[in-house]
């Protein structure tokens, strides 16, 4: 009798464990084809207007943002020229999709700001329907300082993408630092030749009564020694009577 009974138990506790694994993996099944009903491939939009696009991508419950802009003469103005990730590219709905659009053909030259003061630069680049990109400044002894040394994209150039041009704005010429010599103790008229040497001028001169020491003797300078000064600078002496 009670084999019979754990037989019958035996059963029913392994009809509850098929029942079970068969919800489970049921479940597990289910869950898989909601998650894969989530992704979605993007759409070729490549040439669509800006509308169309959305519309398009909407469709898909994908969203849609615009990076930047550039020049094309084989895609009309405000179109789709370029798509990231690529048409076919896998994603979940709810996604970015980034996309560059067309300003149409290059309608006006691009002029020659080299020269010319960042202001001036702005102030054209503007009249043209163009725009001011990336300043940064360079050494250079050719251009005047804060004046514009050369310019991406250049003068009148053909291909252009987009509508800034950046601009290099001179720092004049390199300027060198020099270290001071220690003249101290040195007569004057040598000091005075290794000023001229060194590529400094000598300032003034004035003279000091010091007990024990010969008459035109360097007792003191300034700029000290080792002092960092620029090309050029003036030395003054306090010598001995």
């Amino acid at each position: 009798m009670f084999a019979e009974k754990l037989k019958v138990l035996s059963q029913t506790f392994l009809t509850l464990f098929i029942l079970l694994s068969a919800g489970f993996l049921s479940a597990i099944t289910a869950m898989r084809f909601a998650i894969r009903g989530q992704i979605v491939t993007v759409p070729a939009i490549v040439g669509m207007s800006l509308s169309q696009a959305e519309q398009t991508l909407a469709g898909r419950k994908l969203l849609l943002k615009v990076e930047t802009r550039v020049y094309n003469d084989h895609v009309s103005e405000g179109a789709v020229v370029s798509v990231d990730p690529p048409v076919g590219a896998e994603l979940k709905t709810r996604s970015r999709v980034n996309v560059i659009t067309s300003l149409g053909p290059l309608r006006v030259p691009i002029p020659d700001l080299v020269g010319g003061t960042l202001r001036a630069a702005q102030i054209d680049l503007v009249r043209r329907g163009l725009a001011l990109g990336l300043v940064a400044r360079v050494d250079d002894a050719q251009v005047e300082k804060d004046h514009i040394a050369s310019q991406e994209p250049p003068a009148n150039s053909k291909e252009v993408l987009n509508p800034t041009v950046n601009v290099l704005l001179s720092d004049g010429p390199t300027t060198r630092a020099f270290l001071v010599p220690d003249m101290v103790g040195m007569d004057l008229n040598t000091a005075s030749a290794l000023v001229v040497r060194e590529g400094f001028e000598r300032g003034r001169v004035v003279s000091q009564s010091y007990p024990d020491v010969s008459s035109g003797i360097v007792l003191s300078q300034q700029p000290s020694a080792g002092s960092r000064v620029l090309a050029g600078a003036t030395i003054d002496f306090t010598v001995s009577k």
